[in-house]
């Protein structure tokens, strides 16, 4: 019997049902991201980034706002929809091409500089100007772009899963027991 049957026995607990249905979905989600894959049956490994920086795959520096911008949309008694605000959620998750436009970039580049730096007295005894050096960096002109298109591989963070259903499954039938024991 699956889970969808189970509300019927107890419509009264549906809520609690879906609050706990929720929960198991946004831990699975993080596992996702923190597995680097997809479970599904069995993990499915996410295509390794082609720029070596030591980070996690879909996650920034400090600000996960992938894993962050997820929200559950309780719209109807049956069913629980997951979303996410980031527009470039989508792309990821399904994998395909998307263009970019044309426009311009700034560009930049570092120089050094001799700086005059405070007055001293060298071991002649004369008042001498430090000089030192610092690096700045300099904006340069504006660098044209091309319309171009990029390809994404898939990394499949929520979807359809036997393991999210399995969870859940077994999340119902515990809760399930709780209220007919009482």
């Amino acid at each position: 019997m699956s889970y969808r049957d189970k509300w019927k026995i107890a419509p009264d607990q549906v809520e609690e049902l879906f609050a706990g249905a929720q929960s198991i979905a946004k831990r699975f989600i993080i596992t996702n991201f923190r597995k680097q894959g997809f479970q599904d049956g069995s993990l499915k490994p996410w295509k390794a980034k082609k720029k070596k920086d030591g980070r996690n795959i879909l996650v920034g520096k400090s600000n996960p706002h992938m894993i962050q911008s997820f929200h559950f949309d309780n719209t109807s008694k049956t069913s629980v929809r997951i979303t996410n605000s980031k527009k470039y959620s989508g792309i990821h998750n399904e994998g395909g091409s998307y263009s970019l436009l044309a426009g311009s970039r700034a560009s930049f580049f570092k120089t050094k500089i001799k700086t005059s730096g405070a007055f001293y007295t060298n071991k002649k005894g004369r008042l001498v100007q430090r000089n030192s050096t610092r690096t700045i960096e300099i904006r340069g002109a504006d660098i044209g772009v091309k319309k171009h298109t990029r390809n994404m591989p898939e990394r499949r963070m929520i979807g359809e899963s036997k393991t999210l259903d399995n969870m859940i499954d077994k999340d119902i039938q515990r809760r399930m027991k709780k209220v007919f024991k009482k």
